[in-house]
């Protein structure tokens, strides 16, 4: 890529600082917060910024919680540089679309990205990982630079539709972090031998925890087939439990 693109990071929680982080390595970014410590530490990796100077950029990445993102539009679509693009990384798609394609000026571009990775998974570096893109409304070639930029740091890139990436995230995500939570509440971590199986569970379970409480409740409040999967879960586990012959030490 010739030139290193200019871009904004809004929110920098623990998703939004690692995400910061790793784009820094191959674009010039500017960070916003509104919690001072945050934006202060963002500083060993980019510039901080007003939220003002963040919407003027080339690209703005919104890294807030999903539960944010229509108040943030509504508040602050018409504060965005006409032309800029601004883009989602939120792990729900249906309701997000409609607030970028309902609330945003005309003069504002739009395209949504959601990282399959995290700053657990993303540890080691991010080659090989995958992020998914949906084209909403932009110029192929500044949708292109974006692409190669990700390229640049190793990224799949997966197209799907809204409904599409709902519904395999409900699996991957809700029925994950159900899971997760579920172990970590039974301490699963303070077993003292654990096979291969429950290490891996464990593992899954600590990577679960590790994430804020309200991404896990937006993970159910906004994704459209989130309540198909906790149905789902429960009544299986309650048939499997009912079908044993005896159950001891209840």
């Amino acid at each position: 890529m010739d030139e290193r693109l200019n871009i904004s990071v809004i929110g920098l929680g623990r998703f939004g600082s690692f995400w910061a982080g790793k784009l820094s390595n191959v674009a010039d970014v500017f960070t916003f917060d509104i919690n001072s410590s945050r934006l202060a530490s963002s500083s060993e990796f980019a510039t901080p910024v007003t939220l003002n100077e963040a919407l003027a950029k080339d690209y703005i990445i919104l890294t807030i919680p999903i539960r944010d993102i229509e108040s943030f539009i509504k508040q602050n679509g018409n504060k965005i540089k006409p032309k800029s693009v601004l883009i989602d990384s939120a792990s729900v798609k249906t309701p997000v679309v409609g607030w970028f394609e309902k609330l945003l000026p005309p003069d504002v571009n739009y395209f949504f990205t959601h990282p399959l990775f995290g700053p657990d998974s993303g540890s080691a570096g991010l080659k090989g990982l995958s992020i998914t893109l949906l084209p909403g409304k932009i110029n192929y070639g500044n949708y292109l630079k974006f692409v190669k930029m990700l390229e640049l740091l190793g990224l799949n890139i997966l197209t799907l539709s809204p409904e599409e990436h709902d519904y395999l995230m409900a699996y991957n995500l809700n029925l994950i972090h159900l899971l997760g939570r579920s172990l970590a509440m039974m301490n699963i971590s303070s077993i003292s031998l654990k096979m291969n199986a429950l290490t891996y569970l464990n593992r899954m379970s600590h990577y679960v925890v590790n994430d804020s409480k309200i991404l896990f409740e937006d993970f159910f409040a906004y994704n459209p087939f989130s309540g198909k999967i906790a149905t789902e879960l429960k009544n299986n586990i309650a048939k499997i439990i009912n079908e044993l012959p005896t159950i001891k030490g209840e």
